[in-house]
């Protein structure tokens, strides 16, 4: 169906749009005109406004998900987005202030919060295992894709436009609408349905995804992994904290924004600004503003790996992949910056350690999406990936809010050192117990038991058990 493959470009790019839309606004010189000189401290808690608009949506997603079905809580996640959005809009038709984009970026992150969590419980329960984790790596590249296209608007608009920052906001809203236009066209979760007992709601909706072609036979391994049974209450999550799935799930998205990404896309001026100071005004803007094209073109081509590597080499061999760049890159970072060199020099030999940075998360970024969800069941699935999502969101909070305040204390190489500690401490911790789940089935024995190598196989293990 078209609107379900539709689903991970649309969702992504709108998302990299919103992510990657301050990263040159909040350093426009019309910009801080406008509002008088705002602080650090302002600018850092605007930027870090959406994620904690996500933290509290994303625990809404889940609960919502779970009553009212998958496809009801996207449209009610992309309305906030859309509504967040058409007030980040405002500015182009009259006066604002500070406390209305403050109010626009809680609401997009509120909505965006809820967006992620069921766009991926979504993708992963209506596709088959043989492209899941591609779908995944797909709204990552979207998203990558999204990033790019706004760091390319700001380059063109913002240093020599007065209203240059009021356009970048506003280009939120397009692709917000798009999206919208899409869920509503989406049809229900299968496997949700047939976790409330509603087979043949399942059966129908899963004609709608495919077509006619073997419905059956996926509708025979749905009803053979998926029984019907209650969704867990969050009282239930509480006692689920103690369980490996649920500890795995929590710490994979504890890393995501602890790998230091967030650092890269929305500070990239910051960091490389440092060659360009003999600028002034326009022309120093205009140079920064470079920067993060060529940020947001590497994280578009890295993010293509995954796309031909996930559902054929697997998980595993991506997460030691990227895991070894991250490490490797912040250590040459942190070295190059303690060393003494003129920060020009400095800023010119960081080229190389941030592009081998931005490889390495581009191929780790999908398996972040895509592992949680394969290693937990149905009726547990869409609150615990949401507390998840909740727990990257309010770190990513305090990743985005504390950079400034830590260059300033730390220096460049003592940050780039501290979160090389968090990838050693993170990514050990990970590749020991995270599964190879290549071709396994959602609910199937081997992603409950974390110990995956059946592959494709194991489906019609599965199907034959049940007959």
């Amino acid at each position: 169906m078209l609107p379900a493959q539709l689903l991970p470009t649309v969702a992504g790019i709108a998302q990299g749009v919103s992510i990657g839309v301050l990263s040159g606004v909040t350093h426009n010189a019309f910009f801080i005109s406008y509002f008088e000189n705002p602080s650090d401290e302002v600018l850092e808690s605007l930027v870090g406004m959406n994620f904690i608009g996500a933290l509290f949506g994303c625990l809404l997603g889940g609960h919502f998900a779970d009553t009212c079905g998958r496809r009801p809580a996207l449209i009610s996640g992309t309305a906030l987005v859309s509504v967040g959005c058409a007030l980040a809009a405002l500015p182009l038709i009259s006066s604002t202030s500070l406390v209305l984009l403050f109010m626009s970026r809680a609401i997009i992150g509120l909505g965006f919060g809820v967006v992620w969590v069921v766009v991926i419980i979504y993708l992963a329960e209506t596709a088959s295992s043989s492209d899941r984790g591609t779908q995944e790596a797909t709204f990552q590249l979207a998203a990558a894709v999204g990033i790019l296209m706004v760091y390319a608007l700001s380059y063109q608009v913002l240093p020599t436009r007065i209203s240059g920052w009021k356009v970048c906001l506003a280009s939120q809203l397009p692709p917000a609408l798009l999206l919208l236009i899409v869920v509503l066209m989406l049809p229900e979760s299968p496997r949700w349905l047939a976790m409330r007992g509603d087979l043949e709601g399942a059966r129908r909706e899963l004609g709608n995804l495919r077509g006619t072609q073997l419905v059956e036979e996926e509708m025979s391994l749905i009803i053979a992994t998926c029984k019907a049974e209650p969704m867990i209450g969050w009282l239930g999550v509480a006692s689920m904290l103690t369980q490996k799935n649920t500890l795995m799930a929590l710490a994979m998205m504890a890393w995501f924004p602890l790998t230091g990404i967030d650092i890269i896309t929305q500070y990239a001026p910051e960091i490389f600004g440092e060659s360009d100071r003999y600028l002034d005004g326009a022309a120093k803007e205009s140079q920064d503003l470079v920067y993060t094209i060529w940020v947001g073109l590497a994280l578009s081509l890295a993010s293509l790996v995954p796309i031909f590597t996930i559902d054929t080499l697997g998980r595993r061999p991506l997460l030691t992949f990227g895991g070894s760049c991250l490490v490797g890159s912040l250590a040459c970072l942190a070295v190059v910056h303690s060393s003494g060199l003129k920060s020009s020099v400095a800023s010119v030999l960081q080229v190389a350690p941030v592009l081998t940075f931005i490889v390495g998360f581009g191929a780790i970024a999908p398996v972040f999406l895509v592992l949680p969800v394969e290693v937990l069941e149905t009726n547990v699935r869409a609150k615990i990936i949401a507390l998840s999502w909740a727990v990257m969101n309010g770190v990513d909070y305090i990743v985005t809010a504390s950079f400034l305040t830590l260059r300033q204390t730390l220096g460049l190489s003592g940050t780039f050192a501290l979160y090389l500690v968090f990838n050693l401490l993170f990514g050990t911790l990970i590749w020991i117990h995270a599964p190879e789940t290549l071709g396994c089935e959602l609910d199937a024995e081997c992603t409950k038991k974390l110990t995956c190598g059946l592959g494709n196989a194991q489906s019609g293990d599965v199907i034959a058990k049940a007959a």
